[in-house]
């Protein structure tokens, strides 16, 4: 009669890959899916959630209570996460954000209101960047501190005394130095950067030209807004083949 039924434990379920169970999913309907969701752990729900089309994603959110709501936003990466509370309309947007942490509201907030820019469309905030004095040493115990929920760490930004990006350098390049030498010393001088009103083609060009995995965007003060990824262009290149 068009309902699921789960007839597997839990157990079972954990171990079927998140992005499967999205795909079946998405052959129901939402109201299943929203069931299906809160029968899973945090965990395991925010995986499968992340792997529903964007217009699955806006319809369970609108159904679910706005504490689990945040629930899942919060799982997700900040710039998936910005396209799922863009196509809520700003009543229901605005309650989810006010059950969020400061820290985690502000940042999203940022993007939201970035996501008028090209690039700030398809930025995300997941990145790591240190002082130009920190020590290797120190920089390592920054990165097991602060990274441990990223998805991935493309490269280690650089900031001077103002805040502004002046280089940039690799998890190799940190590992192969001495622990007390300072990152001034080993990092990437005037790294490739974007700017916010930087048009896709440009950035899509940059990125390939340099092979690299994601390029930093900054502000007009020079400061780092958020990267932009390989993955983020993805669906502008493949519009191109």
């Amino acid at each position: 009669m068009g309902q699921i039924k789960l007839k597997s434990r839990e157990e079972k379920l954990n171990k079927i890959h998140p992005e499967d169970l999205a795909d079946h999913l998405q052959t129901t309907n939402i109201g299943n899916i929203k069931k299906f969701l809160q029968a899973l752990d945090t965990e395991k729900a925010a995986e499968v959630f992340a792997g529903l089309s964007l217009i699955h994603q806006t319809a369970v959110m609108n159904e679910l209570r706005p504490e689990t709501a945040v629930t899942l936003i919060l799982k997700l990466d900040p710039d998936e996460a910005t396209d799922i509370l863009l196509s809520l309309n700003k009543r229901r947007r605005d309650n989810i954000l006010s059950l969020m942490p400061e820290k985690e509201q502000n940042e999203l907030v940022k993007l939201i209101g970035l996501s008028t820019t090209p690039m700030g469309k398809l930025l995300t905030t997941e990145y790591l960047a240190v002082d130009s004095k920190a020590t290797a040493r120190e920089i390592i115990e920054i990165l097991r501190r602060e990274t441990g929920d990223f998805s991935c760490l493309h490269a280690i930004y650089v900031l001077n005394e103002k805040g502004q990006l002046t280089g940039v350098f690799s998890l190799h390049e940190l590992l192969m130095q001495p622990m007390e030498t300072p990152a001034y010393k080993f990092m990437v001088q005037d790294p490739i950067v974007l700017y916010l009103s930087t048009p896709l083609e440009l950035a899509a060009k940059k990125i390939l030209r340099y092979k690299f995995s994601a390029v930093p965007v900054i502000d007009s003060d020079k400061k780092i807004v958020g990267i932009v990824t390989m993955d983020d262009l993805s669906d502008y290149l493949l519009d191109r083949l």
